[in-house]
């Protein structure tokens, strides 16, 4: 559900400063979230289902070492989509849903609010976040879950900054992610409040807070009820 923001606030960062001129969503938000977009399927690209990084080097012909195993993660970003829904593949899983199948699902919920009549685009990475960049100030105008669709770009780009090497922490390390994954154990993702932007999100699980404020309450309470762990 799409969270409320004072009159004239920007919904996505709800900055006292960042008046939008053409409201919900502040030019600045607009103009990230279209270089976001931009930038996800370069940034997926880069992405070494092997684990590039590891430093294991190319190997010799013969050589007894056994292959270098694939990173789960990394394979859970990269697969196709799954036809636009967010289902859980099964009780297994505890890691990413498809870039495709996110960026899928939100093609698809915006061809039902606002575009019925385009066509389905095909479900690759840079169809989709080009068909999602190509409708976005319209979205941003309209769109009434554009929070929700700006927090989900936000946490995909973060996932896969971080996973090429790309990431800039800014900002001041706040503590620790306390949301529990679906296999039970404690996120402790490093969290960083940044100073130019109210919200506090984790990059692994996705969880998200309004405030440093809130975060802090809810690391007191180990868990909280403001979001579900991804």
């Amino acid at each position: 559900m799409s969270k409320e923001s004072p009159a004239g606030v920007c919904v996505v960062c709800q900055h006292p400063r960042r008046l939008p001129t053409r409201p919900p969503v502040c030019d600045a938000d607009r103009t990230a979230l279209d270089s976001m977009l931009r930038e996800i399927p370069d940034l997926l690209a880069r992405l070494d289902p092997a684990g590039a990084g590891n430093g294991s080097g190319p190997k010799v012909s013969g050589s007894k070492d056994p292959p270098v195993p694939l990173s789960v993660d990394v394979v859970d970003l990269t697969t196709q989509s799954r036809g636009g829904t967010l289902t859980i593949a099964g009780p297994d899983q505890i890691g990413y849903l498809s870039v495709a199948t996110e960026l899928d699902f939100w093609v698809m919920d915006w061809r039902l609010l606002l575009w019925s009549d385009h066509s389905i685009p095909l479900p690759t990475v840079a169809v989709l976040a080009g068909w999602l960049r190509n409708r976005l100030d319209i979205a941003c105008d309209e769109h009434p879950a554009i929070d929700e669709f700006a927090a989900k770009i936000r946490q995909i780009h973060k996932t896969l900054t971080r996973m090429v090497g790309d990431n800039k922490r800014t900002g001041e390390r706040v503590g620790t992610c306390p949301m529990k994954l679906r296999d039970d154990s404690r996120c402790n993702t490093p969290l960083h409040a940044d100073p130019y932007v109210s919200q506090v999100a984790c990059d692994r699980c996705g969880t998200s807070w309004a405030s440093w404020l809130t975060l802090m309450a809810a690391m007191q309470d180990d868990v909280t009820d403001e979001g579900v762990a991804a």
